[in-house]
C-alpha cells in the first residue's frame, strides 16, 4: 500500500509540475513586488492597474494550472504542432542531402541547411540556460525566416530545374510561418479568452472564495473625503477608483474595504473571489483573513488575539497606513507596532482600533 499511494503522490507532483509549466508559457507572468515600489506611488490608480494586471495574470495562470479542460486542449494542439515540426524537420535533412547539388537559381538549399542547424543551436543555448544567447538565437531564426521567404519569392526557375526541394521548402515557410505566428499570438489570445472567462464565471469552481467571503468584507459608505483627490498620490489616501474596472468610486455602487486597507467595488471584488481567494493588489488571503469569530469586535469578524504570527503583517504599505500606526502606537504605548498594524488594518483607523482596543 505505501508503494501504490507513492506512486499516485508521484503521479500526482508530475501532473502539477507539467500544468504549471504549461500554464507560465502559455500565461508569461514576471513576478514584480509591490513593496518595492515607492511608499508615494503605490496607492495611485496607475500603479494600481499595473499591480493589478500583473495578479490578474498570475491568477490566469492559476486558473490554467487547475483546469484539466484547458490543459487537456492545450496539449493536444501542443502535440499535433509538435509531431507535424518532427515530420517536417526529419523530412528536410532528406531532401536536403538528396537535393543540395541539383541547380537552383536561389540559394534555398543553404537556407534549409541553416534553418535545420538552428534547432540544434536551439538545444546547446538550452543546456547553457543563457536567457540572452536564448533571446539572440530566437532573433536569428526570424531573420533567417525572413531571408528564407524573400528568396523563395524571387526564386524564377528552381521550381523546374529542382522542383522537390523547391515544393518542401514552400510547404516548410509555409508551417515555420504558422508556428511563429502561432507562438506570437496563441499566449496573447489565450489570455485574453481565459480572463474573460474568469470574469463571465467559465471557472468559479476552481479554487474560489467561499460565497460568503465578500459579505463578510466591510462595506464602506461613499465619502469623498476618504480617497485621494484625483491627481494626488502622495497624500496617504487611496486611489479614488477601482483598480479592477477603473472606475471612480461614487455613491451609485458599494464600496468594500479589505482588511488589507484596498478599496474596491462590491461587484468587481465578487467576481474576482470567484476564481481566487486573494486580495486583487496585494495577495493577501481574503479568505483566511474574514473566517474568523462570530464574536470579535473587529469589522468583518476577525479577531487579533491569537492570530497566527505567520499571518501577521511585516510593514506598513502606504504613507497613510505608518500615520495611522504611529498615532495608534502614541495613543497606546504598550502596543508593538505589528499589532498596531493588524489592529489599524481590521479596524481601518487608528482613531477606530484605540476605540476598540481601549473598551474594557
Amino acid at each position: 500500500m505505501p508503494d501504490a499511494e507513492t506512486s499516485t503522490g508521484s503521479q500526482a507532483d508530475l501532473r502539477l509540475t507539467l500544468s504549471g509549466s504549461i500554464a507560465q508559457t502559455l500565461i508569461h507572468h514576471e513576478e514584480a513586488d509591490p513593496e518595492q515600489q515607492p511608499l508615494r506611488t503605490q496607492n495611485s490608480p496607475v500603479a494600481n492597474r499595473e499591480r493589478f494586471q500583473q495578479n490578474q495574470r498570475q491568477a490566469a495562470q492559476g486558473v490554467v494550472q487547475r483546469s484539466q479542460t484547458v490543459l487537456l486542449v492545450v496539449v493536444v494542439l501542443v502535440s499535433v504542432l509538435a509531431i507535424v515540426w518532427v515530420m517536417f524537420y526529419f523530412r528536410g535533412w532528406s531532401v536536403w542531402k538528396d537535393h543540395k547539388s541539383k541547380p537552383c537559381d536561389q540559394p534555398l538549399a543553404n537556407w534549409l541547411l541553416g534553418m535545420l542547424i538552428l534547432p540544434l543551436m536551439a538545444l546547446v543555448v538550452e543546456c547553457c540556460s543563457c536567457k540572452k544567447l536564448r533571446i539572440l538565437l530566437i532573433f536569428i531564426t526570424l531573420i533567417v525566416l525572413l531571408i528564407g521567404i524573400r528568396s523563395f519569392h524571387y526564386s524564377k526557375t528552381c521550381d523546374e530545374t529542382n522542383p522537390e526541394l523547391y515544393i518542401f521548402v514552400r510547404q516548410y515557410l509555409i508551417f515555420l510561418s504558422i508556428w511563429w505566428v502561432t507562438c506570437v499570438v496563441t499566449p496573447l489570445v489565450f489570455v485574453a479568452v481565459v480572463i474573460y472567462g474568469m470574469w463571465h464565471g467559465w471557472f468559479d469552481e476552481l479554487n474560489g472564495a467561499s460565497p460568503d467571503t465578500i459579505k463578510q468584507v466591510t462595506t464602506v459608505p461613499w465619502d469623498a473625503a476618504l480617497f485621494a483627490v484625483d491627481g494626488k498620490s502622495d497624500d496617504g489616501k487611496p486611489a479614488p477608483e477601482c483598480c479592477i474596472c477603473t472606475e471612480t468610486f461614487d455613491a451609485e455602487r458599494e464600496i468594500k474595504r479589505t482588511t488589507c486597507q484596498h478599496h474596491f467595488h462590491e461587484e468587481c471584488l465578487g467576481k474576482w473571489l470567484r476564481v481566487s481567494t486573494t486580495c486583487p493588489l496585494c495577495r493577501n488571503d481574503l479568505e483566511k483573513r474574514v473566517d474568523g469569530s462570530p464574536s470579535s469586535p473587529w469589522p468583518g469578524g476577525q479577531s487579533w488575539v491569537g492570530t497566527d504570527p505567520m499571518d501577521l503583517p511585516e510593514t506598513a504599505t502606504s504613507e497613510w497606513e505608518a500615520q495611522e500606526v504611529q498615532s495608534l502606537c502614541r495613543a497606546l504605548p504598550s502596543l508593538d507596532e505589528t499589532t498596531a498594524l493588524l489592529a489599524v488594518r481590521q479596524s481601518g483607523s487608528a482613531e477606530a482600533a484605540a476605540a476598540i482596543l481601549g473598551e474594557p
